[in-house]
């Protein structure tokens, strides 16, 4: 009886406990190995494209960014998440854009094609935000659905980014998830590099391997050892952009009208959602994000 009343007591405190402070010098991502071809094609991509974020960036896609400030503190929680998943492979075949007139994202879908496991990453990545005390994007109010990608390149707008996009000659390449990075930066200039590395399904000497292992993030190999001289003033660009695009944003809202906002039911945001994407269609003429086929 004493141990069921344990069990329910840690599941209570589980369930209480604060979310976890964010920050963007760190996130939990999966990556292609870096000493694989898929790593090594996807940076020749990056290259060609004088992607601004190629020193700083691993490839990656992101399950949750950004992520917890103390990364190593919450491989716990994420190790919960990940011994449910089994390992899985991923196909790097189509691509994607993000944006509108004042920013572009071109980028790689990455899908799951282990027989059975469409849905194996938006499962993890569920997961993780659930053992890690954030709130999944289906749970929130205000979020965006979670779409997995792997960044290409930043560009100064979508219609630049579908132009890039119809010119790249990719070649699917495949890679294995077999576990979850938790990768930190040093300030926002940083380059990322692994503070743990979490292994998904059974993996019973995990915590005694992590204990033996330094606490000294890890460079991930194949990254480039100083930026590229082109790459501060890629930078630099986007920066002034983002500048430039805050102070073109409209006025405050009210707290009647941010009031208003919270209210809102989940058919409501997706109505308006929707209402959004179909204006964007017909002003760009085309859908931003839709996958090639």
């Amino acid at each position: 009886m004493w141990m069921l009343r344990v069990v329910l007591a840690l599941g209570a405190a589980r369930a209480l406990r604060p979310p976890a402070a964010l920050s963007h010098s760190s996130a939990c991502c999966v990556t292609p190995p870096d000493d694989g071809a898929a790593w090594r094609a996807v940076q020749a991509a990056r290259l060609a494209l004088r992607d601004a974020g190629l020193y700083r960036w691993p490839p990656h896609a992101n399950l949750v960014y950004p992520f917890a400030a103390a990364p190593r503190s919450a491989a716990g929680a994420v190790r919960r998440a990940c011994r449910r998943a089994a390992p899985f492979r991923v196909r790097l075949a189509e691509t994607g854009v993000f944006g509108g007139a004042r920013r572009g994202v071109l980028w790689l879908r990455p899908d799951v094609v282990s027989p059975g496991r469409a849905d194996a990453l938006a499962a993890l990545q569920a997961a993780i935000c659930r053992e890690v005390a954030l709130e999944t994007p289906a749970s929130r109010a205000r979020s965006l659905p979670f779409v997995p990608h792997v960044t290409l390149a930043h560009f100064e707008s979508a219609a630049a980014a579908r132009a890039a996009r119809a010119a790249l000659d990719w070649e699917p390449v495949e890679f294995d998830v077999d576990a979850v990075a938790l990768v930190v930066r040093d300030g926002p200039d940083g380059q990322f590099a692994v503070a743990d590395r979490v292994p998904l399904g059974f993996a019973p000497l995990w915590r005694l391997r992590r204990v033996a292992r330094r606490r000294a993030p890890t460079r991930f190999r194949g990254m480039p050892a100083e930026p590229y001289p082109w790459t501060a003033a890629a930078m630099a660009a986007r920066k002034r952009g983002r500048f430039a695009a805050k102070r073109r944003r409209r006025r405050r809202r009210s707290p009647a009208e941010r009031a208003a906002v919270a209210a809102r039911t989940p058919d409501e945001i997706a109505a308006i959602r929707a209402a959004r994407a179909a204006k964007k269609r017909r002003a760009d003429g085309a859908a931003g994000d839709d996958a090639t086929t």
